[in-house]
């Protein structure tokens, strides 16, 4: 089975605007990608960091796994099944040669 065939469904990624309507600026959220295949995960437990890990990793409370090619960042929201999420954390995981898939690490909005 394809990694591809694991994405059963959809996610909307956001990035932060601002829209100036008669001189009022309004912060909202644009949507960036939208219907991208997705899988979202809930994770369990917590996960310690030692002293001798060099790189920091952060576990939200749900992985967001998408293919390879778009370009996310913690600055962004995540969208799957109308449901809002924070972007703690983006993880591209890598084969041999190139970007395999991206493993977003999320919080909920509310």
């Amino acid at each position: 089975m394809a990694f591809k065939d694991l994405l059963t469904q959809s996610a909307t990624i956001k990035e932060h605007s601002e829209n100036n309507v008669g001189g009022v600026v309004k912060k909202v959220w644009a949507v960036k990608y939208a219907n991208l295949p997705a899988r979202l995960k809930a994770n369990r437990g917590t996960e310690k960091v030692g002293a001798e890990n060099l790189e920091k990793y952060v576990r939200g409370e749900f992985t967001l796994y998408l293919e390879a090619g778009v370009e996310i960042t913690e600055k962004m929201r995540a969208e799957v099944y109308g449901k809002e999420y924070e972007i703690a954390f983006v993880s591209a995981v890598r084969d041999k040669d190139s970007i395999h898939h991206l493993e977003l690490q999320l919080n909920s909005t509310s």
